[in-house]
């Protein structure tokens, strides 16, 4: 007999189901059902990809909801499961699933508008009916199941019968309640995992999803009635005494009819007068953009426009432009700066006429077919970069313009990842954590890495795993849940908007604070059933552009408009060559810096180039561009008829757009056409490369080419289609890398200022850019309570640390500050205390701010203010209750009387507060005696052979012990320009004899880690630094006698110095002329006893004297 399954949870029913729509649909294709069910828990993220994947396996799909709604009688939530009948029950399903996601609590009664045109179950598990049943209220389950009967059609009712071993007097009991009120029953197995052998990976999902261990889980008592995909051998066994509840699964599904049409197109429109079309408002619009940006329309450029427009038109687009254009107008003329392009979109002239890219695409050469090819009918896509703090204004305007109901933002879904699964499944099983972290770190982490590919490729993992049970076990929890949808969350950039109310197509979400929607769907569904997504885009280098420019506008009188900057600026191009691009768009990575100093830009299309070239493939020829830019090569063409083409790039194929004019030229083909064919052979599929081949190499000869060069071009195009960057994007972009690197060049101070202040909660970035600032002859100032601002500011040459960058200072207290602070200078801690409310700053961030200097504008010293803080917060509140009014100072204070702090300990103090040191650094007292080690500098990347010296100061110190039982350690030391993980092992760490801690000051000899992509250290040598400090207290007095050549033997002592760098100061005394010269500070020695032994066997032993200085 045939049994539908209507009753499924896949993986949407999020931590409830490991059953995945691909296995499901696959298993009811292997049975050989002809129809399956999609019922999650109170949404319907999964019904798409369930309705494709069925209609691939000819199995009908049938869209439905579990819904949970407060009890009729019972306090608490219960479900039901609805079935859609057709496309009307369809669309009552979106609405219902929409209302229960942006309202949360539902009623029975607010279904009941939407009940009609769906089948309604009522499930036996956890249905009000059967939770009343087993409280023995029997009462109140007769009256539950009345009232379902009393408002649901009698022919769409059922109760759900399921095969149940420790309550079957329970079902019973629901069998004789639904004979009673003449509800026929359908069998179902309430679906949470395809195959059985899933249980501990559903229980797994449970207990993450309430936090609990694992075993408390499996130790529950209750019944979950949670099933899995019943075979039909299943099935005959489960219902052998209930035939009819298994025919009416059958009967059900017949019924049921659904279409979801993928073919049709969703846009929406432009809000527009009756008697204008968008067509005539497009192209009116465009006419008045292309005379504000030509000062000549020329015919060529009449034609582009006239041609797009007409594709535009052609392809029903008229109103999409129309709209961008709208929102994009919106942010401009509201102090937003929008980007000058992203992507294709910059390759029409529409978009630019419109204002909605500020890239000319006729002087760069861009190509419109790039963007919407007249040959391939697809949605437009023209992304809009926005500042990232403002971009959801834009969407609100949106939102508010076309309706709510009619633009969402679009989910998406966190999913456990190889790692992550790792992690959960050790969490809930209460394994150690150094397990999980060790059995975390064994996964590499490349793209699409899964657990099983870990295992069969990565040794140490497969090891690890085959040596430790406990591994095991974690291992086979995690794949049960690996790849999981988790958590749904907010598209990045995606908004839809719709003509119609957005639950006409598909259902939507609340989120959290926030009053626009979300999509259940995620986009590529959406884009599915037609609907069009719209990127607005948060760019932080957009945000860092406004405020560069708002805040020399406002401090020098500076209007600077980035369009109009000069775009052959030497100091600029300068700059980049140099590769000193910190903070500057796309061209910050070492590979970029690289680059850069490879080619020497001179020209935005240098820079583009670098864009586009700097990606796995085409770098191999960035070398080829610049020594054909630079004259130390000629340029070479796979034609000559293909130089104008490619002469800008200096014969290296380069862009997308390349290879299609090469196709138009060569073999006639038409720009839409050339598209097409780059899409074809960057596929690599054998028979369509032959085909398209035949296609080209007929229309080169054609076009008079022979068939040698036409072969030979055609080879080059599918070499080169696979690297091809899209042109329009890279010159795009490139706009804002030059607009960013001009601001760099010619306002070095504002541009790090702005750049700290938008990373100032990236400790490791801050630190980066504070050390290339001081680099650049900027100075970093402390902390100022008049001076600073909430971000950093800058004052010419002078940079103030913000203030929201000390740690415990927030937002609330920094505006009361900025706002106390307009009605006179604060005199002292106390007035300071006296003017602010109390209820904005605490005791924490006091400390902070006297330990960062920011009080060092008053008379009191730090030590001194924070020894005072709690007398100074108690006497403030006292006076404060007494409603005195105390002025210039007319209060009896007293500060606790301490010493001040050691230059140390006021350094130490800062790096407390702000995470860097200040006022200097600890190492710069050992300036003299590091100078013979030429110390590397932490921020360099260290080079992967051969030893080398670091200095720096321990800041993280963690003893371990070998599994030999013997003591080694890791440290992890800065030396205030970066800092490095050293290890130490047990032969080294011997030799220090409890000598190292915390805030030591060390130099260290070692090597780099060959195992490790970033900088860390195996220590082979330390010295501490006090005691190198102490050589100083020594003079080392070499005398060169008159019977040695002065100058070799000056020359054979520093090469032995060299070799023995310390902290000693050392003479050089002539005897010919009784010349005394002291050697730089390189030249220091540790005047231990295999150096002085060497110094005495070149000089001898009379004249190498090693004494005490007299200061």
């Amino acid at each position: 007999m045939e049994f539908i399954h209507l009753h499924t949870h896949t993986e949407y029913s999020l931590l409830e189901s490991t059953a995945r729509i691909r296995d499901l649909v696959n298993k009811a294709a292997a049975c050989n059902m002809p129809a399956l069910a999609i019922t999650d828990k109170n949404n319907m993220h999964g019904v798409i990809p369930f309705y494709k994947q069925c209609k691939q396996k000819s199995i009908k799909p049938i869209i439905g909801l579990e819904l949970w709604l407060r009890g009729i009688v019972l306090p608490g939530e219960f479900p039901i499961v609805l079935l859609a009948e057709n496309d009307k029950g369809y669309k009552h399903l979106l609405a219902l699933a929409t209302m229960k996601q942006t309202n949360q609590s539902m009623e029975f009664q607010d279904c009941l508008p939407f009940l009609s045109n769906c089948f309604v179950i009522v499930p036996f598990s956890d249905s009000e009916v059967t939770e009343a049943l087993r409280a023995n209220d029997n009462s109140s389950a007769e009256s539950v199941l009345s009232h379902y009967a009393d408002y649901v059609d009698s022919r769409r009712l059922y109760i759900e019968k399921q095969p149940v071993y420790k309550e079957r007097s329970l079902l019973q009991q629901v069998e004789a309640l639904g004979e009673r009120h003449h509800v026929p029953f359908v069998a179902g197995n309430n679906i949470h995992m395809t195959e059985a052998s899933e249980k501990n990976g559903v229980f797994a999902l449970q207990a993450i999803a309430e936090g609990k261990a694992l075993k408390d889980i499996k130790s529950d008592k209750k019944e979950r009635g949670w099933g899995h995909f019943l075979s039909p051998e299943e099935i005959d066994q489960a219902f052998a005494n209930d035939t009819t509840a298994v025919y009416h699964t059958a009967e059900i599904a017949g019924q049921c009819h659904i279409t979801i049409d993928f073919e049709k197109r969703l846009l929406p429109k432009y809000p527009l007068p009756h008697s204008q079309s968008a067509a005539e408002t497009l192209e009116v619009y465009c006419q008045q953009g292309a005379q504000q940006r030509y000062d000549v329309m020329t015919d060529d450029i009449q034609a582009r426009l006239n041609e797009e427009l007409a594709v535009i038109h052609r392809m029903g687009f008229d109103d999409y432009f129309l709209i961008v254009a709208d929102f994009v107008s919106y942010a401009k003329g509201n102090g937003m700066l929008v980007g000058p392009g992203r992507g294709s979109a910059a390759g029409s002239l529409v978009a630019y006429t419109l204002g909605i890219t500020d890239v000319d695409p006729l002087k760069h050469g861009l190509l419109f077919e790039r963007f919407l090819n007249p040959e391939r009918v697809t949605m437009p896509d023209i992304d809009i970069d926005f500042p990232d703090y403002r971009r959801d204004e834009v969407i609100r305007y949106v939102a508010d313009k076309y309706g709510r109901d009619r633009v969402a933002q679009i989910v998406t879904f966190g999913t456990f990842g190889a790692r992550a699964a790792i992690r959960d499944a050790g969490r809930i099983m209460e394994v150690p954590q150094a397990l999980i972290d060790k059995l975390a770190q064994l996964v590499p982490q490349a793209p699409q890495m899964t657990l099983a590919r870990a295992y069969q490729e990565e040794e140490a993992f497969r090891v690890f795993v085959e040596r430790e049970s406990t591994a095991q076990a974690v291992l086979k929890t995690a794949q049960h849940i690996e790849g999981l949808p988790r958590h749904t969350s907010v598209h990045a950039a995606g908004v839809v908007i719709s003509e119609n109310v957005l639950t006409e197509h598909v259902p939507l979400m609340g989120q959290d604070n926030d009053d626009l929607f979300l999509t259940q769907y995620p986009m590529e569904d959406l884009e599915g059933i037609g609907l069009l997504k719209m990127d607005f885009l948060g760019l932080k280098n957009l945000s860092l552009l406004e405020r560069i420019t708002k805040t020399i506008r406002y401090q020098e009188r500076v209007q600077i408009d980035l369009r109009e900057l000069p775009m052959d600026d030497e100091k600029t191009y300068a700059m980049l060559a140099r590769g000193d691009t910190s903070g500057v768009f796309q061209l910050e990575s070492d590979g970029m810096r690289n680059a850069l100093r490879t080619i020497q830009p001179e020209t935005l299309e240098d820079i583009a180039a670098v864009n586009a070239l700097y990606r796995p493939g085409p770098m191999e020829n960035i070398s080829v561009y610049a020594e054909r830019k630079n004259g130390s090569a000629h340029p070479t063409y796979p034609h000559e008829s293909l130089q104008p083409i490619l002469s800008s790039t200096y014969g290296v194929i380069i862009y997308q757009e390349q290879i299609m004019q090469i196709a138009s030229v060569m073999a006639g083909y038409s720009f839409g056409e050339a598209d097409l064919l780059r899409r074809a052979v960057s596929k690599k599929k054998r028979e369509v490369l032959e085909e398209e081949r035949q296609r080209f190499v007929k229309g080169a000869l054609q076009n008079g080419f022979s068939k040698q060069d036409a072969a030979r071009v055609y080879d080059v195009i599918v070499r080169f289609a696979d690297y091809g960057f899209n042109r329009s994007h890279a010159v795009a972009y490139s706009f804002i890398a030059y607009q960013l690197a001009y601001l760099k060049a010619h306002y070095s101070s504002y541009f790090y200022a702005s750049l700290l202040s938008i990373n100032m909660t990236q400790q490791t970035k801050l630190s980066m850019y504070i050390r290339e600032a001081k680099q650049q002859g900027l100075t970093i100032e402390r902390p100022s309570i008049h001076k600073s601002e909430a971000g950093f500011y800058a004052d010419h040459h002078c940079i103030y640390f913000g203030l929201l960058a000390v740690k415990q200072v927030n937002s609330r207290l920094v505006r009361a500050i900025a706002e106390e602070r307009k009605n006179g200078r604060f005199t002292d801690m106390v007035d300071f205390l006296m003017r602010i409310d109390r209820s904005v700053v605490n005791r924490g961030a006091l400390e902070s701010l006297i330990k960062a200097g920011a009080f060092d504008d008053f008379r009191e010293h730090r030590a001194m203010m924070l020894a005072s803080i709690d007398r100074a917060l108690e006497f403030t509140e006292f006076q404060k209750d007494l409603g005195e009014l105390i002025t210039d100072g007319d209060y009896d204070f007293r500060y606790v009387q301490t010493e001040p702090f050691t230059e140390i300990e006021a350094l130490e103090a800062e790096k407390d507060a702000t995470g860097f040191y200040l006022s200097g650094h600890p190492l710069n007292r050992y300036k003299r005696v590091l100078a013979p080690f030429q110390v590397v500098p932490l921020y360099e990347r260290f080079l992967p052979a051969g030893f080398f010296w670091i200095a720096g100061v321990v800041e993280e110190y963690k003893q371990v012990r070998t599994k030999t039982g013997q003591s080694m350690a890791f440290l992890t030391v800065t030396d205030g320009t970066g800092d490095v993980d050293i290890v130490v092992f047990p032969s080294v760490y011997r030799t220090l004899k409890g000598k190292l801690d915390e805030s030591t000051s060390i130099l260290v000899y070692g090597r780099q880690d060959r195992h490790s992509r970033y900088n860390k250290m195996i220590a082979n040598e330390f010295v501490s630094l006090e005691e190198l400090q102490k050589q100083e207290n020594l003079v080392l007095f070499l005398k060169i006698t008159e019977d040695k050549d002065a100058r070799s033997t000056a020359g054979a002592v520093k090469s032995i110095l060299k070799r023995h760098p310390g902290g000693v100061q050392v003479y050089l005394v002539y005897e010919t002329n009784q010349k005394v010269i002291k050697l730089n500070d390189s030249f220091r020695t540790n005047g231990g006893e295999g150096c002085l032994r060497e110094l005495e066997s070149v000089l001898g032993a009379e004249f190498v004297v090693l004494k005490e200085s007299k200061g």
